[in-house]
C-alpha cells in the first residue's frame, strides 16, 4: 500500500509541474533600428513571436515575427525611444513566456522608424523622455523563478511555482492515504 501511495505521489508531482511549465525569454537592450535578437529555452517548434507594448500587453500586437522553428528570431527595432515593449513567445503545446518590459534607447538612426511614429519635429533635437519605469517585473506565471539565461531579477524568494508543487504533491498524497485509510 505504502508503494502504491509513493507512486501515486510522484506521478501527481510529474503532472503538476507539466501543467506549470513555462518559457523562459532573455530581455535584449532595444536601440532605435538596431538589430536585436530574441532567445528563449528550447521546448517544441514551432514558436509564434509577438511583439506588444508593455503598457498594454493584451492590447494590439504591434510586429508578428512569425512562426519560428529555431529557439531564437532577429528583428529590427522599428520603435522610437522611449517606447516600452515586451515580447511573447508561444510554442506548439500553447506553453507561453514573455520578456520583462523593454525601454527602447535612443541612436543617431531613425531611418526604420514609420513617419507616424516619429516625434513631431520642432527645430530644436528635444531628448528622448527619461526612464522613470520601475524595474522589470514578470507577468503572470511567465518568467517565474531563476532564468537560464542569467538574466532578470534574482532575489532568492520562492516563487508561488516553487512552493506551490511541493504543495500539491503533498495534498495528493493525504488524499490517498486518506481514500486507502477508509
Amino acid at each position: 500500500m505504502f508503494a502504491t501511495l509513493i507512486s501515486v505521489a510522484l506521478f501527481s508531482t510529474l503532472a503538476i509541474q507539466g501543467v506549470l511549465a513555462d518559457i523562459t525569454v532573455q530581455t535584449p537592450k532595444l536601440t532605435q533600428c538596431g538589430k536585436v535578437t530574441f532567445k528563449w529555452e528550447e521546448t517544441k517548434a514551432p514558436y509564434n513571436v509577438i511583439v506588444v507594448s508593455s503598457t498594454d500587453p493584451c492590447g494590439d500586437v504591434l510586429a508578428d515575427l512569425g512562426d519560428v522553428n529555431d529557439n531564437q528570431v532577429k528583428w529590427t527595432v522599428k520603435y522610437p525611444p522611449g517606447t516600452k515593449l515586451m515580447v511573447s513567445v508561444e510554442d506548439a503545446n500553447g506553453e507561453e513566456g514573455w520578456t520583462s518590459s523593454m525601454l527602447v534607447h535612443d541612436s543617431a538612426d531613425d531611418s526604420c522608424v514609420p513617419a507616424d511614429l516619429k516625434p513631431p519635429t520642432s527645430g530644436t533635437s528635444d531628448p528622448p523622455p527619461p526612464d522613470n519605469s520601475a524595474p522589470p517585473v514578470p507577468v503572470g506565471a511567465a518568467n517565474a523563478g531563476g532564468s537560464p539565461f542569467g538574466v532578470g531579477q534574482e532575489s532568492g524568494a520562492l516563487t508561488m511555482r516553487q512552493l506551490s508543487t511541493p504543495a500539491m504533491a503533498l495534498s495528493a498524497l493525504i488524499a490517498a492515504a486518506a481514500t486507502f485509510a477508509l
